[in-house]
């Protein structure tokens, strides 16, 4: 098999040579064999490679202090209301369908996790307040290029956050939205 397919490789490699010449090769002239391959004009530039960076950190949105300083006082906020039997409506911000998530905590534990909409096919797992906190501590931990969040001034709960980790990178932006926060019992 890879002997049947070598011939073809190599006319593939030389119709991409002759694409960057000025002097186009006629098809009938392209080589049918290994030793009859022609070799690039050294006049291409040369392929180099080049350095993957790490994704830059709060260049736009908020810097990666302000942005710490925000979730430690809406977590301080949070703890400070009691808080630990409720429900939580949740959707997932990404370049997915919209897809809502019910999950009912009792005492900080959820103990039923519902999808709200029929077409729900990924799960994100349940939710709970802090473990929103935590995702959102992980992205400030981890580096990104924006972060956008916003909590409730009076509970401290997370009412969205949004984040793009690499500017150079198409559709990997996610985040959540709490749609209800609802106390229970």
């Amino acid at each position: 098999m890879i002997r049947r397919a070598f011939p073809f490789v190599v006319a593939f490699a030389a119709l991409l040579a002759a694409c960057g010449s000025d002097d186009a090769a006629p098809i009938d002239t392209l080589p049918n064999s290994a030793a009859n391959a022609t070799v690039a004009p050294s006049t291409a530039p040369p392929i180099t490679a080049v350095a993957v960076t790490d994704p830059p950190v709060g260049d736009s949105g908020l810097d990666p202090a302000e942005a710490q300083a925000q979730l430690d006082a809406a977590v301080a906020l949070w703890n400070a209301q009691g808080l630990t039997s409720y429900t939580i409506v949740t959707q997932q911000l990404c370049f997915c369908p919209q897809q809502e998530w019910s999950d009912t905590v009792v005492d900080g534990e959820v103990t039923e996790h519902v999808a709200l909409t029929d077409d729900a096919f990924f799960d994100p797992g349940p939710a709970t307040m802090l473990s929103l906190f935590t995702a959102v501590q992980m992205v400030i931990d981890e580096g990104y290029a924006t972060l956008d969040l916003e909590f409730d001034p009076e509970t401290g709960a997370l009412v969205r956050y949004f984040v793009d980790i690499d500017r150079r990178m198409a559709d990997e932006e996610s985040g959540v939205e709490v749609l209800s926060l609802k106390p229970t019992g």
